[in-house]
């Protein structure tokens, strides 16, 4: 992995690697290890907010708002991937998914104080 002041968010590590090789030492590149939130289950949604939810995790009255949790194995990596986030000068998160349906890096971008592309 090549360790720049430029972050690549990739979801797998064999990416992470063979994409580091490819853009060298001004690139950081980490993987996010597969998606890293997904659509709440029904126990999951607080109960003031089940009625709106309803069993999908998508408020359908809102524009099919999804209500999303980070699953209890990825806070970790969820911690280290908005660390790296703060630390180069020049971030940038590259979508790199499999599915079009799996959210995302880009999510971490758009949450953190970085201006995204």
């Amino acid at each position: 992995m090549a360790t720049g002041s430029k972050l690549v968010i990739v979801e797998s590590p064999a990416k992470a690697k063979k994409i580091g090789g490819y853009l060298g030492d001004g690139y950081t590149v980490l993987a996010s290890v597969g998606h890293i939130r997904d659509l709440a289950q029904p126990s999951q949604i607080p109960a003031a907010d089940k009625a709106k939810y309803g069993k999908f995790g998508v408020d359908v009255d809102d524009g099919f708002k999804p209500y999303y949790i980070v699953d209890s194995e990825k806070k970790k990596t969820v911690s280290e991937l908005r660390a790296a986030l703060k630390k180069p000068t020049n971030s940038t998160s590259q979508l790199m998914r499999i599915a079009k349906e799996r959210p995302s890096p880009g999510t971490l971008c758009r949450r953190s104080s970085r201006k995204c592309p």
